[in-house]
């Protein structure tokens, strides 16, 4: 008679693999994440000391002047600001005991990347969304909803001579409103054109993309007025200006309202700053690593170090509109 083989292995902490895991939540935080497409992706800090990126903001020289046939030609200065940004790390991780792989129920390895990939999607955009309202160029049309004469309003700022690629980010609340615009152009008419990943369609030159991450304030701050920034009133005021500082004239507006950025993706001409609106600096990607706890469990754990900066402001209007909902 055989003997009988009562031995169960658990083979997940044999063969887990870090590497493909590793794989499989970078592909789905790219599906998932909706500024992906918007954002250039610096990778000169990878492998590369220092916890810090400084980002040169250059003025322009101004225009060309008339000379006569001799005279030497005068030589401006350029100058130019920095801004610092500090390298930070997110991550998330999770747990999976023995019981948990063994029940029988679902995919617990599966689901378990696919959280970790929504959690860092999630992050990451979030952080990339925030960027944005650090724009100073903000067109107030709260008079009204979402239509085509607001963003117009909104497109306008960019003061371009020549038409460009743009999008706006609307809040899903927004999409009913902005459909039934007589000048919208759902994404089904237009053919065989191409639009952005995720566009619902195009209104006054945008390709319309919907994502809740876009900010709604049942009240904000505008430039200018009698009240002054301080310290009591800094942190609430940088809620909805964001580069607010102390010593700042601002006024309250106790009106709901959505902060719908508006962000060019290309150059109206051979002269414009090519950088990217938003740039994320990355210093290291998605890093899986892997703890197996004998006979108890699975630790799956996701980090990435990076900073998203505005590195492009003349790039993004930040349209605010009236919020019925």
């Amino acid at each position: 008679m055989a003997e009988l083989n009562n031995t169960t292995t658990l083979v997940n902490g044999d063969v887990f693999d870090p590497q493909v895991v590793s794989d499989m939540i970078n592909a789905k935080v790219t599906k998932k994440a909706v500024m992906t497409g918007y954002v250039k992706v610096d990778n000169t800090l990878q492998g590369q000391a220092g916890s810090t990126v400084t980002v040169p903001k250059w003025g322009y020289i101004g225009e060309a002047k008339d000379y006569k046939e001799g005279d030497p030609i005068d030589t401006e200065k350029m100058a130019f600001t920095t801004a610092s940004y500090g390298i930070k790390k997110i991550g998330k991780g999770v747990r999976l005991t023995d019981e948990a792989q063994l029940s029988g129920y679902g995919n617990p390895m599966g689901t378990a990347t696919a959280q970790i990939a929504m959690s860092i999607s999630e992050k990451l955009d979030n952080d990339r969304v925030a960027c944005l309202y650090e724009s100073h160029n903000i067109c107030d049309a709260t008079a009204g909803v979402i239509s085509y004469n607001a963003i117009v309003d909104g497109v306008d700022m960019f003061a371009e001579e020549e038409e460009s690629r743009k999008v706006i980010l609307i809040h899903s609340a927004q999409k009913t409103q902005l459909r039934k615009d007589p000048d919208f152009v759902a994404k089904d008419k237009f053919g065989g054109e191409v639009m952005v990943s995720g566009a619902i369609g195009r209104i006054a030159g945008c390709d319309v993309v919907v994502s809740n991450k876009v900010a709604k304030h049942d009240a904000y701050y505008k430039v200018g007025g009698s009240t002054a920034v301080n310290s009591g009133n800094l942190a609430e005021v940088q809620k909805t200006l964001p580069f607010a500082k102390e010593g700042d004239m601002v006024t309250k507006v106790s009106t709901p309202a959505y902060f719908n950025p508006i962000i060019k993706l290309n150059n109206d001409n051979e002269t414009e700053d090519d950088m990217s609106a938003i740039t994320y600096f990355l210093k290291r990607g998605n890093l899986v690593e892997h703890e197996r706890e004998v006979g108890v469990a699975d630790k799956i754990v996701c980090t990435a170090y990076g900073m998203p900066a505005l590195t492009n402001e003349a790039k993004v209007v930040v349209l605010r509109t009236k919020a019925t909902k």
